[in-house]
């Protein structure tokens, strides 16, 4: 079954990401709630209520939040909330490690701390492998349901 995803990641990591993504897209899962990093730049502006409610407008066309664990995602601003709305929403929520992915340079990254609303929540996190991200949604999935 084709999932809408919503990615919580640090822009930091946009060229790890967009290797994620399009392997989703491989995947058969299509896409929803990516922003554009000068998109989110512009948002940054806008001020906390306002980010939230477009966190929270992207968040209702999704079923799942897959959060990219990156050297810096921890501490990122919103990502607590978008994880926390995520499960009020019952949504399939899980981490990716995706600092073995090679950047446009050619080298992997640190790996990076867990969110803490991920470990509260006792997500499953995985290591990136491609192909697989299908897979551990639909198990999340199942997990949230229940």
């Amino acid at each position: 079954m084709a999932r809408k995803i919503f990615f919580s990641f640090s822009y930091h990591d946009l060229w790890r990401v967009n290797v994620v993504r399009n392997s989703a897209v491989l995947d058969g899962i299509s896409l929803a709630g990516f922003h554009d990093p000068s998109i989110w730049e512009e948002t940054t502006k806008l001020g906390d209520a306002r980010i939230k409610g477009l966190i929270d407008g992207a968040l209702r066309t999704t079923d799942a939040t897959v959060v990219l664990i990156g050297s810096r995602t921890a501490d990122r601003a919103y990502v607590s909330y978008e994880i926390e709305h995520s499960i009020e929403l019952g949504h399939a929520v899980l981490g990716v490690r995706i600092n073995r992915i090679r950047d446009e340079s050619g080298r992997r990254g640190p790996a990076g701390p867990v969110p803490a609303a991920l470990l509260d929540a006792k997500a499953p996190i995985y290591d990136y492998e491609f192909g697989r991200l299908g897979d551990w949604i639909e198990e999340a999935q199942g997990k949230a349901k229940s």
